[in-house]
């Protein structure tokens, strides 16, 4: 910076110093007088005034600074600006529209009002000459028939000798099929009554000895068997024709047929097994089963059971095989923190019950199901989820019915096949035994899918038996408090 430049900055600087302090001086109002300071009684200590230059050393002073005049703003002449607006086209004249008169409607003259009549006077009439007012005699009330309480139909159920305990011999199951009766046709042999024959001699007469008669000899019949002649049977098994393509159509249409009125029959049971058990309060009896398993068929077990509907109690008390003598579980629902109570095998004390889970192995001896899994309702809810889970995917069931005997009972015997593997199918081929008369499942057996070298309807997976049932005999707390 030159020293031009720099005297010109100086001169700025001091001129706009010069300007704030004239304008702050022209906007400031004007000062008021004070007022006056009274003198003081004492004359305070004046302290001792050091001079300045012999603390600080001398500073030279700067030359003054000439006057430099204040620039001119001038600012460029504007031109004012000019309004312009724009033409508009003339519109065209609207031409006047007639006027519109709209005619009134005539109103038609409403017609005079009528002066109203004048009030009848009426005779007025005592008390005396009205007439007696008679009232019929009360009659009684006419009685209701009374009502007729509705009872439910009670269920049938077999006759019991009334005693709670069921017995320790272990049951005996036997599965048969009533024969057919076949007519046999009866055989009509003739019957031979042997008459004695009487011998004709000559009479002695007159000599007229008219034609000549020859007189024959007759020989006693001797006492030879007779031998009835019996017609020929027809062969038993007659000659079957080859069946023909469409034979074998409307054989296959007519099995079809069956096996649909089956499933509707067997669904129709599943309902009043339902029904059923429902009526149900308690009941007692024979648990007998037989399992695979880890692929081995073990050996049959049989235990006394007894089960309550509310709250949901069950006891068994295995009787066989020797090796489970003495082997008990007892589940109630919400006891023991839904744990099970159990007696090991070969232990008779009363004080060996110990409290485990429903899948321990101490309480799961050879089987595939805990205690929780055991009995009808359980039974009856198994197999309504195993036709749900095929109905579901759309799996084909055949169903085939017939009529059976189980422990010298009527029973009906339907026979499920799901063919369709997957991995949620219980088995290949189930049969259920349902009692004719209590509507219950009695008997339920399940089959493996059927193999090259294996049986023929597939190997047995598991076989679950009620044998010697009583139902509602009033089973108490006892059997359940272990």
């Amino acid at each position: 910076m030159t020293v031009r430049h720099r005297f010109r900055a100086r001169w700025l600087i001091g001129a706009l110093a010069g300007g704030v302090v004239a304008t702050a001086a022209a906007q400031s109002p004007p000062l008021l007088p004070l007022p006056p300071i009274p003198a003081p009684t004492s004359a305070p200590a004046v302290p001792e005034i050091i001079p300045v230059s012999a603390v600080s050393p001398a500073i030279p002073q700067v030359p003054a600074i000439p006057s430099i005049p204040a620039p001119v703003a001038v600012a460029p002449a504007i031109p004012a600006p000019v309004a312009v607006s724009p033409v508009l086209p003339t519109p065209p004249a609207i031409p006047a529209l007639p006027p519109v008169i709209i005619a009134a409607p005539a109103v038609p003259a409403l017609p005079p009002v009528p002066a109203p009549a004048k009030p009848v006077a009426l005779p007025m009439l005592e008390v005396s000459d009205l007439p007696p007012l008679v009232l019929p005699d009360p009659k009684p009330p006419a009685k209701l028939p009374a009502p007729i309480a509705v009872v439910p139909a009670p269920l049938v159920l077999p006759p019991s000798t009334g005693q709670v305990d069921v017995p320790s011999k272990v049951p005996v199951i036997v599965l048969s099929q009533p024969k057919p009766v076949l007519e046999t046709p009866k055989l009509v042999v003739p019957v031979i009554v042997a008459k004695p024959v009487v011998k004709v001699e000559p009479v002695a007469e007159a000599p007229v000895v008219p034609k000549a008669i020859r007189v024959t000899k007759v020989e006693p019949e001797t006492d030879a068997p007779v031998v009835a002649k019996v017609p020929t049977m027809p062969p038993a098994t007659l000659p079957v024709a080859p069946m023909t393509e469409a034979k074998a159509s409307i054989l296959e249409a007519k099995m079809s047929a069956n096996s649909v009125d089956a499933l509707a029959s067997f669904q129709m049971s599943l309902t009043e097994m339902k029904v059923a058990y429902a009526k149900v309060f308690d009941y007692s009896g024979h648990f007998v089963r037989q399992e695979r398993v880890r692929g081995k068929l073990m050996p049959e077990q049989t235990a006394e059971l007894r089960v309550k509907a509310k709250p949901r109690s069950i006891a068994m008390k295995f009787i066989g095989p020797k090796e489970l003598l003495g082997h008990e579980l007892v589940y109630v629902t919400g006891r023991h923190a839904e744990m099970i109570r159990v007696r090991p095998a070969g232990n008779f004390d009363a004080k060996a019950f110990q409290t485990v889970n429903p899948t321990d192995p101490r309480a799961m001896v050879d089987t595939r199901h805990p205690i929780t899994e055991i009995g009808i309702g359980a039974a009856i809810d198994h197999l309504e989820k195993m036709t749900t889970i095929e109905r579901r995917l759309r799996n084909p069931m055949s169903v085939s019915m017939a009529d059976f005997n189980f422990v010298k009972r009527p029973v009906i015997r339907y026979e499920i096949f799901t063919e369709r593997p997957h991995a949620l199918r219980y088995a290949y081929r189930t049969v259920v035994y349902v009692d004719k008369e209590t509507k219950l499942p009695v008997r339920i057996e399940a089959y493996d899918q059927p193999t090259v070298n294996g049986a023929v309807g597939g190997e047995l997976l598991e076989a679950h038996s009620f044998v010697n049932l009583k139902f509602n005999q009033g089973i108490g707390e006892v059997p359940f408090e272990k």
